[in-house]
Parts: C-alpha cells; sequence; structure tokens
C-alpha cells in the first residue's frame, strides 16, 4: 500500500503549482503548533500523544509525552488534538 504524504506537491496537484499549495499548507500548519497544544504523532516510533513544549531544528517539534521524555518529531507526523 502507498501512502502519499498530506504536505507533497502530489496531495496537491502535482508540479509547481501543487509544490507552493503544499509549502503554503505546511506552513499553515506549523502555525497551529504552539507551545501547550495537545497533539498527536505518528511515526517509526509509533504513535505518541502530548504537548507541544517547543521548537528543534528544521521543521521539528518538541513533544513532551508526560512520562518524563520529550520527543523531536517532524511537524508533518502531527496532528492538533481538540
Amino acid at each position: 500500500m502507498t501512502t502519499t504524504n498530506r504536505f507533497s506537491r502530489q496531495a496537491f496537484g502535482g508540479g509547481e503549482t501543487g509544490e507552493r499549495l503544499a509549502c503554503e499548507a505546511l506552513e499553515a500548519h506549523m502555525l497551529t503548533l504552539t507551545p501547550g497544544t495537545l497533539v498527536c504523532a505518528t511515526g517509526s516510533y509509533g504513535v505518541l500523544g502530548g504537548r507541544i513544549v517547543g521548537r528543534g531544528a528544521g521543521l521539528e517539534f518538541k513533544i513532551d509525552t508526560f512520562d518524563g521524555l520529550t520527543w523531536n518529531v517532524d511537524a508533518r507526523q502531527i496532528e492538533v488534538q481538540s
């Protein structure tokens, strides 16, 4: 099974326009990832839930998982929880 990253150019129709729209969507998503925001993240580590506590390098955000651990997670793998 192949999946398309929700912030890829293919998810926005491909080509140069798709690339621009994908970048705009990722930037808007990152604006919602402010300290204190409850989030869920998925990746090679499985699924983790926690709270944003800051920024990491590049597209990474620091997530406190309430067990004394802080993870650096790529913004594209983070979902805001309501």
